[in-house]
């Protein structure tokens, strides 16, 4: 199976009057990882930069948070996921690294897949 390629990083908040196409991305962060709401978007945030570094600012905005909530809330990211999934790169931001990609990816694929087989 071919994984999905990733396009250039797109903001997770909706714009009003546009589809949200980030929704689906939450929702299986949500259940796969156990994250609430706003984790599930800040989350969302990171696999979307594919693996590119967002600073605690630009990554609030794209969340719809704070940066001082974004902080509190990549702690419970952190204890979600396996341990290497997320860097902090001084002066550069938060990224997924590539075990970090890999493991969303593969929980999107799982959901995805059970969701095919009850159509």
């Amino acid at each position: 199976m071919s994984r999905p390629t990733l396009s250039a990083p797109i903001t997770s908040t909706p714009i009003p009057g546009t589809p949200d196409d980030a929704a689906p991305l939450r929702m299986a962060f949500r259940d796969w990882f156990g994250l609430t709401p706003t984790e599930a978007e800040v989350l969302t945030a990171l696999y979307r930069a594919g693996g590119t570094p967002l600073k605690p600012p630009e990554l609030a905005r794209r969340a719809g948070s704070t940066p001082r909530a974004v902080s509190v809330h990549l702690v419970e990211i952190r204890r979600a996921l396996d341990a290497e999934a997320i860097d902090n790169l001084p002066r550069a931001g938060y990224c997924l690294t590539r075990p970090g990609l890999d493991e969303c990816r593969g929980a999107i694929l799982t959901i995805a897949n059970a969701l095919r087989g009850c159509a």
